[in-house]
C-alpha cells in the first residue's frame, strides 16, 4: 500500500522538474530532485520495515491453583454465602483484577470475609454488612462479653486501633464500612447451627 503513496509523490514532481529544466534553473532542479528522492526513500524504508519486522505478541494470564475438595454449589453461591478461608480470598483477588467485575464484588459485598469459625455461613452471623472496594485490608476479632454484649477489636498490624463494645442488632462502623451482628435472641433456632462466642473476620 505504501507504493500508492510513493508513485504519485514521484510523478507529481515531474512537471515541476521539466519546468526547472526548461528554464535552465539547475539549482532549483537539483533542490527539487533531492527533496523528491528523500521523500520516496523515506516512504520505501517505512514500507520495508513494516513488512520485514517481526511482530511481538504479548499476553497476560492469572493462574488459580485449585485446593483439594470442593462443593457442588455454584461459585457465586459460595462467594456470597460461605465467605470462608483462603479459597474465597483467592476468588476475590482474581475478581478484583478485572475492573468490570469489581462491581460484582461490590454488589455481593465480597470484601468482608469470615475466617473463623471455619465453615460458618456469613448470612447467619451478620444481619447486614457494607464494605466497598476502597476498604483497607484489616483483621478483626469479635468476642462475646456477656448476655447481649460483644466487643470488636482490630488485630495484626492494626491491633489496638479499633476497639468498641456493641450489642447484636446495632450498626458497628469500621474503616471502610460497617456491619450488624445478627441478633438471634428469641429467634427460631437454625438446625445444626450454634452461634459462636468468638468470630474472626477480614476486610479486603
Amino acid at each position: 500500500p505504501y507504493a500508492v503513496l510513493a508513485f504519485p509523490l514521484a510523478t507529481a514532481t515531474l512537471p515541476r522538474l521539466a519546468e526547472r529544466a526548461a528554464q535552465d534553473d539547475r539549482a532549483g532542479f537539483a533542490h527539487l530532485s533531492a527533496v523528491t528522492t528523500r521523500s520516496v526513500l523515506v516512504v520505501a524504508a517505512v514500507a520495508a520495515w513494516t513488512f520485514l519486522s517481526v511482530p511481538v505478541w504479548r499476553a497476560a494470564a492469572i493462574i488459580r491453583v485449585e485446593e483439594q475438595g470442593g462443593s457442588d454449589i455454584p461459585v457465586l453461591d459460595v462467594l456470597s454465602g460461605l465467605q470462608q478461608g483462603s479459597e474465597i480470598e483467592t476468588e476475590l483477588r482474581i475478581v478484583r483484577t478485572r475492573p468490570i467485575l469489581e462491581e460484582v464484588a461490590d454488589d455481593l459485598d465480597l470484601n468482608f470475609v469470615v475466617e473463623s469459625p471455619r465453615g460458618s455461613v456469613r448470612r447467619l452471623l451478620f444481619a447486614a454488612h457494607d464494605f466497598g472496594r476502597d476498604t483497607p485490608e484489616m483483621t478483626f476479632h469479635l468476642k462475646r462479653l456477656g448476655a447481649g454484649r460483644w466487643e470488636v477489636a482490630s488485630t495484626g498490624e492494626w491491633e489496638g486501633r479499633v476497639r468498641a463494645a456493641f450489642a447484636p442488632g446495632e450498626k458497628v462502623a469500621l474503616p471502610g464500612g460497617s456491619f450488624i451482628l445478627a441478633d438471634l435472641e428469641g429467634a427460631a433456632p437454625v438446625e445444626g447451627f450454634e452461634f459462636p462466642d468468638e468470630i474472626h473476620v477480614r476486610t479486603l
